[in-house]
């Protein structure tokens, strides 16, 4: 049994890809100061977990998972050691405090090529006890799959109205009616609204922002935003996470739900996660696990 410690986690994108993988993995924490993901959490998991502060975490994990918000550490805002993105120095303080127990594989994501049809580049940082490097090349890239796998028709969205394109800025950015001359000579100026038909920008908070993750063309001619189901799948949760979703977060009447777009949005895309935790508890690291007598995790190598 893996002990698991999600920090900062979201909606459990990590809890989901070791299903997958069909990993025995007990979640010892979950740690995540966001009511609505902790709530969209258990929904999905077996597990009753209350909002808690990092700060006053303290426990034993074999593997610990965490993201924090990529705004501070981007390159458009390099601070070191403020805001947001300060989550990252908690997660090396609460390594440190730890005393002799080290968990043997430390994940970070900070916001392709595992299947999904949108362009997410992400940075992840695999660090593992020891003298061991991650070697990246050993992640099992799969092909992409086709969008229609992921979109809905039309005739299966309700109340479809509430997703056509109807913000005057963005019917007027709409890449479709630009030409590539234009687009190419004002990509620094203006920004165009992607029209998704093979492969989708990345997916945020939101599906009217601009620049968007891109819109579907409807069949009349019009412009629709992604659906809250179609964000999930971009996302790589399942129909029955979504479904789940919709019992905690109801849907009000023509409205979209804000919550359910950034619910997904904030998370890890599964596949990528999955791919990690394939190679981590593979032969790969020698990954024959065994515990000593003080619990610790260790590897037969």
């Amino acid at each position: 049994m893996i002990k698991l410690l999600s920090l900062y986690g979201g909606i459990g994108a990590d809890a989901k890809a070791a299903k997958r993988r069909g990993v025995k993995v007990k979640t010892i924490d979950y740690v995540e100061w966001a009511a609505n993901r902790v709530k969209a959490y258990n929904a999905m998991n077996p597990f009753r977990y209350e909002t808690q502060d990092v700060r006053t975490w303290d426990l034993k994990p074999d593997i610990l998972v965490h993201g924090s918000p990529c705004q501070d550490n981007s390159a458009a805002n390099q601070n070191d050691e403020e805001g947001r993105s300060e989550l990252l120095l908690e997660t090396i303080r609460i390594i440190k405090e730890m005393g002799e127990w080290r968990p043997k594989f430390v994940i970070w994501e900070n916001a392709m090529d595992y299947g999904l049809p949108q362009t997410r580049e992400r940075v992840f940082c695999i660090s593992i006890l020891g003298n061991e490097v991650f070697d990246f090349s050993k992640l099992k890239k799969r092909p992409l799959r086709p969008m229609s796998e992921f979109r809905q028709l039309e005739s299966e969205i309700e109340d479809i109205e509430k997703y056509v394109v109807k913000i005057p800025s963005m019917l007027n950015s709409l890449e479709d009616l630009a030409t590539a001359e234009e687009i190419e000579s004002n990509k620094s100026k203006f920004r165009y609204v992607k029209t998704i038909v093979d492969v989708c920008n990345t997916i945020t908070e939101r599906p009217d922002r601009c620049p968007a993750a891109g819109v579907f063309k409807m069949e009349d001619g019009r412009y629709r935003y992604p659906t809250e189901r179609e964000w999930w799948r971009l996302m790589d949760f399942d129909d029955d996470d979504f479904d789940l979703m919709l019992d905690v977060f109801p849907v009000k009447p023509n409205n979209r739900s804000a919550t359910l777009y950034a619910l997904a949005g904030n998370s890890i895309a599964v596949c990528v996660l999955e791919a990690i935790f394939e190679v981590i508890l593979s032969g790969d690291y020698a990954t024959s696990f065994t515990t000593d007598d003080a619990g610790q995790l260790q590897l037969i190598c």
